[in-house]
This record gives C-alpha cells, sequence and structure tokens, in this order.
C-alpha cells in the first residue's frame, strides 16, 4: 500500500507559525487602532474618550509586551492627563516612557518626552525646569537634523524666558523661531512668531535696533524699524494657558505646527 506523502518539515512549521502569529497581528491592528482612536479624541477634546482608548491600547501593549508601544501610549495617556490638570500624574507616565526610551537608547522617544516634561513644568509654572527639558530636547533634535522640531522648541524657550522676566533673550529665539519657519515656508506659523516678538518688544519698550540671531547673524529686517510689528499685533497678543496639549498657547507648542503647546513636537 502506497504510503501517504509528507509535507516538509520547513512547510509545516511555517504553517504552524503563521496560524499562532494570527491574533498577534489582530492585537497590533486593534493597538494602532486603539492610539489612533486615543489621538482623534484628544484632539476633539473628548478626554474621557481619550482615556478609555489609551487604557485599552495599555492592556495590549502590556499583553504583547511591546515596550515601544508600552511608551507611547504613556506619552499619549500623559497629555491626556495634563490637559485635565492632572499634572503630577502626567508626569508618572512620562517618567515610565523615559526610563523605556533610555534603556532602548531611542533619541527620538527621549525627546518627545523631554518636550512634554517641559511643556507639563511651564503649566505648572516651573519655567527653569521647563527650560531645562526643553534644552535637552533641543539637542537631540538639533543632532537629528529635524528643522520643524527644532524651529518649535526654540519658540517654546522664548516663551519659557519671556515668562522669567527675560524678554531681550527671549527676542533672539523667538527671531530663530521665525527664520526657520520662513525658511521652510511654513505661512501659518509666521503670526505665531509676530505675536510672540511683539510680546517681547512691548515688556523691553523703546530700544535702538533689533537684537542678533544666536551665532551673530542678524534676523530679518521690518519695515520701519524694529517696532513695527509691535505695534501690528499689541492688541491681538496671544493669551497662554492649557486648554490643549500642543494647541493652546500660540506660540508655545511642542509637537506640531498647528497650535497647542506641548505633542510633538513637529
Amino acid at each position: 500500500m502506497p504510503s501517504r506523502p509528507r509535507l516538509p518539515r520547513l512547510l509545516c512549521a511555517a504553517i504552524l507559525l503563521a496560524l499562532a502569529s494570527r491574533p498577534c497581528a489582530q492585537d497590533q491592528s486593534r493597538l494602532q487602532a486603539c492610539v489612533d482612536s486615543c489621538s482623534a479624541a484628544l484632539s476633539a477634546g473628548a478626554y474621557d474618550l481619550a482615556m478609555e482608548q489609551a487604557d485599552e491600547a495599555m492592556s495590549i501593549a502590556l499583553t504583547l509586551e511591546d515596550s515601544s508601544a508600552v511608551a507611547e501610549v504613556l506619552v499619549k495617556r500623559s497629555s491626556i492627563r495634563m490637559m485635565r490638570g492632572d499634572y503630577n500624574s502626567s508626569l508618572r507616565d512620562l517618567q515610565r516612557a523615559l526610563r523605556i526610551y533610555e534603556v532602548r537608547k531611542d533619541e527620538a522617544g527621549l525627546a518627545t518626552v523631554y518636550t512634554s516634561m517641559g511643556s507639563i513644568h511651564y503649566y505648572d509654572r516651573n519655567y527653569a525646569r521647563a527650560q531645562e527639558y526643553y534644552l535637552k530636547s533641543l539637542a537631540i533634535r538639533t543632532r537629528s537634523g529635524k528643522p520643524g522640531e527644532v524651529a518649535t522648541l526654540y519658540g517654546n524657550i522664548g516663551s519659557v524666558l519671556e515668562e522669567m522676566g527675560r524678554p531681550d533673550s527671549a527676542l533672539a529665539y523667538h527671531r530663530h523661531h521665525l527664520s526657520i519657519r520662513r525658511s521652510l515656508g511654513h505661512a501659518s506659523w509666521i503670526p505665531v512668531c509676530y505675536t510672540n516678538l511683539g510680546a517681547c518688544f512691548d515688556k523691553l519698550g523703546p530700544i535702538g535696533q533689533c537684537p542678533a540671531l544666536p551665532g551673530g547673524e542678524r534676523g530679518p529686517q521690518w519695515p520701519r524699524g524694529c517696532q513695527q510689528p509691535c505695534k501690528r499685533i499689541r492688541h491681538g497678543r496671544a493669551r497662554r494657558g492649557p486648554p490643549e496639549r500642543g494647541a493652546a498657547i500660540r506660540g508655545h507648542t511642542d509637537l506640531r505646527a498647528s497650535t497647542r503647546p506641548g505633542a510633538g513636537a513637529r
């Protein structure tokens, strides 16, 4: 009686591996869906829904033993907690994420965490700590060659220096921010930069000439002298506060070139 043909062992192993990995792939898809839903809810200001999605994403990430995903969700969750005004819990999440990124030697992750920590300390009015973390993030972002994130951090540091009563120092950072945004063609950021510059000029009063950018480079010259932008926007100053991470302060942003402090950064 002829024997039945046997499947090669390697083929059998491949089939078994594919069957075993199917649930993992499904979990990865669920994880990404939860993270995306969390981001959308956070942007819409639906913080309860955002937290539900973050908690579900965290559960999946822990089940998968995916440390990178755990750190990402921790950063998301810290954003929600910050927007709720729970700064201590937000910082605890970021410190957990920081430890993960340090072990993984993930510089992009470290920069994101440092920026977020800076934003929390900014809102908590601990400006010296905010500056410390923003400078750490700036060093990483500068090495990685990401001018958009570098520009955001210059703006953030400028805002911190304003709050510390150092508008003269803040001017240099805000002007560097403006210079980078112009070079990148980020037109929506130009009014933000002028608003921050105008705030500094208001605090300084009459001055003779515009300060130089870091490194000695002269900033863009405005018609009719340096105080002209101040006159245009004096009555349109942006108010700073923590209505939404990454977008709130107009000029004190962290992740995205949209509107809020924080994110991002980007």
